[in-house]
This record gives C-alpha cells, sequence and structure tokens, in this order.
C-alpha cells in the first residue's frame, strides 16, 4: 500500500512499485530474494523515472540470512543483509558489478586472495570494485548487518576464485530458514 493509503502503483524500472500520495516519487516495497532467485530489472518505465524512498530497516536474526532489495534499477541495487552467523564463506568476484558494504549493526571480517583484509564494525565499510575476490564472515557477538550497494552491469557473473560459476557452486552455505529474534530490529 503506498503512503497515501490507496494501491496506486507505477512501474519503475521493470517492478510495480507503490506511489506516493503526492504523486512525486515512488516507495518500493522490500524485495526478499536469495542466490536461487536474484531479481532482474530493467530500464521499463511508465513516464518518467522516479526516486525512490526507502527506510534501512530489516528483522535481527536468531538463526539463517535474509537479503531485501530496499530500492533498485537496471544499474543499481541496494539491498540489506542480516546473518545471524556466518557470511559469504569462499572467495568470489563480481565480474560486472562494482559494490561496496556498509556494517550497520555487528562485525565483519572480509578476506580476499592474500588473506584477512580486516575486521570492521558500524558505519565502517568496504568497496569491491569488480573482478576483485572476497569472501566474509559475522565475527562479532551480535547479528551482522550490512547495507550493499551494487552497480551491476550487463554481463556480470558471480564466479569462484578457481571459476565455476556461484551461483552453481556446490561449496555455498544452505543457511537454515530465517528466523526472526523475537521484537529485534535493526532501524
Amino acid at each position: 500500500m503506498s503512503e497515501s493509503g490507496d494501491n496506486r502503483k507505477v512501474l519503475q524500472f521493470g517492478r510495480r512499485m507503490p506511489l506516493s500520495a503526492d504523486g512525486t516519487h515512488a516507495v518500493p516495497e522490500p524485495q526478499h530474494f536469495g542466490l536461487g532467485n536474484l531479481p532482474i530489472y530493467s530500464d521499463q518505465c511508465e513516464g518518467d523515472p522516479m526516486p525512490q524512498a526507502f527506510t534501512v530497516a530489516t528483522a535481527l536474526l536468531a538463526q539463517g540470512r535474509s537479503d531485501f532489495v530496499l530500492a533498485a534499477t537496471d544499474r543499481l541495487q541496494v539491498v540489506i543483509k542480516c546473518y545471524a552467523a556466518g557470511g559469504e564463506n569462499y572467495l568470489h568476484t563480481h565480474t560486472e558489478e562494482d559494490h561496496s558494504f556498509v556494517i550497520l549493526d555487528g562485525e565483519a571480517t572480509f578476506f580476499g586472495p592474500k588473506g584477512r583484509i580486516g575486521s570492521f564494525g558500524r558505519n565502517q565499510g568496504l568497496l569491491v570494485p569488480r573482478g576483485a575476490y572476497y569472501s566474509f564472515q559475522s565475527s562479532g557477538n551480535t547479528p551482522l548487518v550490512l547495507l550493499r550497494v551494487g552497480a551491476p552491469h550487463t554481463g556480470n557473473r558471480m564466479l569462484a576464485i578457481e571459476g565455476n560459476d556461484r551461483t552453481q557452486d556446490g561449496r555455498d552455505v544452505v543457511f537454515p530458514p530465517a528466523v526472526p529474534l523475537k521484537d529485534a530490529f535493526y532501524r
């Protein structure tokens, strides 16, 4: 439902999203995804492209992980990620996507081909240019909440350092179903 309380929606970048009460911007609803159902966006818009207003919030998890697109175009995606434990466990790259991680809560330790890059806490981050290999783990005592901002480009592939496609790699940890902590949110 839109900010106006009605059901007006507008097509923006291949996705139907609520329109603000005054019609000045879109208000996308968070979209859950995973490796098996990566979101696809296009340049299709009804009328002119519109700004997208979003809130950075997610449930904190007792187990599992969650990934929600908060706002996106075909050239930029803003995602909030939460990990109860674990992370992206082996070195991989995005061949045609520059992206960054900002730690909102918890702690993440990042690794590259030459070893440990460092541990990052609240309001710290890492920019990962296309073609750079990395992995990370939650390394704090609380759930890890990340804001991931990426600029995908046509032909982007996720490859493990050995060269195989990450979406087909059996090493990807199968996280248990996401179970939220009772009344615990990052906002």
